[in-house]
């Protein structure tokens, strides 16, 4: 064949392919990608869903969002929706930064204890709110600090490991996980409202609901006519949990992880060969907020070496309640009690899922005795105002507050009522631990805010198992 006719040839050969490709393999939408990742605010549309620290179930969770409010999304992989914590939401929430001895130059900590200057970078780490876990043990990475950013900290503790603990206001850069199908994108309205939150103007009502309309917004990534159904609880019985708003300079991108890090890596920043100044904490009176805040955490404290299913959960969570309404004006005290207020509040929900499940193995297993003694107090239920086992208060102990004895549930161990004994006429010291009956009057008292049992006589219904 001739040279030339060849070489004439081949680029029409190849312009055909290429034409050939175009309608049979067209170029993607890249302005439809482009669209996919832009950021955009999402309204909650379950009563309750869980927010995790990473893309999957196997993520501990650190806290819940309710129906109706507002989350700015920022990214989606596969069923997930990457959130960034700002916004009325997340201003309950906090986050930890922990580090050993040898890394204590890598924060230059103010005077009065309250903030720190980052000389490195730093991981910001979610809290793990499950009682079975210490809180040294979190270890999901949710943000990172860079050099010469300024942290809020609000309070400071040490692990069983020697660590030093910073519980620290949550980062704007912080980025936690919620599932796209308890989320629908918000309209413009919505959004605009979003801003007017964002900017002060406008404050967030959370409890209101969403109205439903004929043709409901369907969740991202469903398909048509799909109902979004409340998450499942892990098998292990994670519990979830915890407040939130600087500006911050954008972190280096992370990909989540699974396995927890032997420890929190913190590179060396640029000004961390000089050593950070030693500061001594100058002697403080500390506020009446603030002694009562320590007050509830040394209970809180016990209250972790309980077991869940038998711990005095909503009476300590009404006192956090009480402390955040009589001191509005400490923003710091206020934060970690309404901190504190929602993981209790998480750790009631599982309370009663456990408190369910041991009822009905109790049942299976109750010995002749116990289930005639359960039979009887059932038949004389009418009469009595109160029903359970005698135990002693670790909140009602008579130190900063009356000492009442609780009335346990005896399938569940959760505390039904309280009881104030009274110059000891019933002799209520010999009954601890036993199955009794009360007879009396049953009345709230607003002060203690719990039911109080007033007993005229008290009946042994079965010796402790």
């Amino acid at each position: 064949m001739n040279k030339n006719l060849t070489q004439r040839m081949i680029p029409a050969a190849l312009t055909g392919l290429f034409t050939l490709g175009a309608v049979f393999f067209p170029a993607p939408d890249v302005a439809a990608q482009s669209n996919a990742n832009q950021p955009y605010i999402a309204v909650i549309n379950q009563d309750e869903v869980y927010i995790r620290s990473g893309n999957s179930d196997g993520h501990y969770p650190m806290g819940k969002v309710k129906r109706g409010e507002f989350v700015r999304v920022i990214g989606e992989k596969y069923e997930w929706a990457q959130v960034q914590t700002i916004g009325p939401v997340f201003k309950k929430y906090y986050g930890l930064i922990k580090y050993p001895e040898r890394f204590a130059d890598r924060l230059r900590i103010a005077p009065d204890k309250k903030s720190a200057r980052t000389l490195s970078r730093i991981d910001v780490i979610a809290p793990n709110p499950d009682p079975k876990v210490k809180p040294g043990d979190s270890w999901k990475m949710i943000a990172r600090l860079n050099p010469n950013e300024t942290i809020q900290i609000l309070r400071t503790s040490t692990t069983y490991r020697g660590e030093t603990l910073h519980e620290i206001v949550l980062p704007e850069t912080a980025k936690v996980w919620i599932k796209t199908k308890f989320l629908r994108r918000a309209t413009a309205e919505e959004t605009a409202r979003w801003n007017r939150m964002l900017a002060g103007v406008e404050e967030p009502r959370t409890e209101a609901k969403e109205t439903v309309a004929s043709n409901p917004p369907q969740p991202i990534g469903a398909t048509p006519g799909e109902q979004a159904q409340p998450e499942r609880v892990l098998a292990k019985d994670t519990v979830p949990v915890n407040p939130v708003v600087t500006e911050r300079k954008p972190p280096a991108s992370s990909s989540p992880s699974t396995n927890p890090p032997a420890e929190v890596i913190m590179q060396p920043g640029p000004e961390a060969a000089s050593p950070a100044p030693r500061y001594e904490l100058p002697p403080r009176k500390k506020s009446k907020a603030e002694k009562r805040l320590e007050e509830l955490e040394a209970t809180y404290r016990l209250l972790q070496e309980e077991p869940i299913e038998s711990a005095e959960i909503q009476p300590l969570r009404n006192l956090y309640l009480d402390l955040a309404a009589k001191h509005t004006d400490d923003v710091v005290v206020l934060r970690y009690a309404k901190a504190r207020v929602e993981q209790l509040e998480i750790w009631s929900d599982l309370q009663v899922r456990r408190a369910e499940l041991k009822r009905i193995k109790t049942r299976l297993r109750l010995t002749s005795n116990e289930a005639e003694a359960n039979r009887r107090a059932m038949e004389d239920g009418r009469e009595y105002i109160g029903i359970g086992r005698l135990s002693a208060s670790i909140i009602y102990d008579g130190k900063l507050l009356p000492r009442l004895l609780r009335l346990q549930d005896p399938d569940t161990g959760r505390t039904v009522a309280y009881l104030q004994p009274k110059d000891d006429e019933f002799k209520l010291g010999g009954m601890l631990g036993q199955l009794i009956g009360i007879v009396g009057e049953s009345a709230y008292d607003g002060g203690l805010q719990l039911t109080l049992i007033t007993p005229e006589r008290i009946d042994l219904l079965a010796p402790q198992p």
